[in-house]
């Protein structure tokens, strides 16, 4: 196997992840192919199911009448009941919409262009918020799907940020909350390599979106896009997004309907 593709099998991936013990999760979901593989292995790590919930958040991505579909359908194949909420005004100053969009692909080497500052550190404190209200008393996890390649170009995505994050969320919801990222240490292209052991994941991942830009088809030169194709194509996979019917203009009306 080349070099570049080795690295943990999903088992052992899934084995790091989960703790013993009674616990509950939240799993932001984007709709994407890096928390779709973890959508999957948290489904692996509790159980009974109705323990698990994926949180989809409308922070004014360009992309989000494109991805937020698809976060739904990954949700839906694992039976697993999606939330969706929207904060797209607290993050508009910002302007997220215009710097993913925007950005041009970055190969590493300082910030990338499309950062949205504080972006994961909101997530993950709407996350466990809402974890500690469904699921009072319990022990949580909250699970995001950033991986090594991310951690390159996102500081809000590198290791010291995600231990911090779970020291910050434990203390500012009162409980004991833990920020699992599974794929944090791993690429893109080693998870595509490992998920072949499970071809319900493989599937759900290839068929995930992970455009920055808005569109009919993927535009094949921003990060993510490179990345995803260099991933797939590596690993010997066919990469095939869903055709996903709009919902009245909107396809994220649908989301959220729990």
């Amino acid at each position: 196997m080349d070099r570049m593709l080795s690295g943990p099998t999903w088992a052992e991936l899934v084995s790091r992840a989960c703790l013993s013990g009674d616990r509950a999760a939240v799993v932001l979901l984007s709709g994407g192919m890096d928390s779709t593989a973890a959508l999957h292995m948290a489904v692996e790590c509790y159980h009974p199911r109705g323990r698990i919930t994926a949180l989809v958040v409308d922070y004014g991505q360009p992309h989000g009448g494109c991805e937020i579909p698809y976060a739904q359908v990954a949700a839906d194949r694992l039976d697993v009941r999606a939330e969706r909420i929207c904060v797209a005004d607290a993050l508009r100053a910002l302007r997220p919409a215009e710097r993913m969009a925007n950005a041009p692909h970055a190969a590493g080497g300082g910030a990338h262009p499309a950062t949205v500052p504080g972006r994961n550190l909101l997530l993950l404190s709407l996350a466990a918020a809402h974890g500690s209200v469904w699921y009072p008393g319990m022990p949580l996890d909250v699970w995001i799907g950033a991986c090594a390649d991310d951690a390159a170009g996102f500081a809000d995505c590198h290791p010291d940020f995600m231990a911090q994050a779970s020291v910050a969320l434990t203390y500012g919801c009162g409980g004991n909350v833990r920020v699992v990222a599974p794929l944090l240490r791993v690429t893109k292209r080693q998870s595509v390599e490992a998920a072949k052991a499970r071809p319900d994941a493989l599937e759900a991942m290839a068929q995930s979106w992970s455009c920055y830009r808005g569109g009919d088809v993927s535009c094949g030169t921003c990060t993510p896009c490179v990345l995803r194709a260099d991933a797939f194509a590596a690993a010997g996979v066919a990469d095939r997004p869903l055709k996903l019917a709009a919902f009245g203009g909107d396809p994220a009306r649908e989301i959220g309907r729990h």
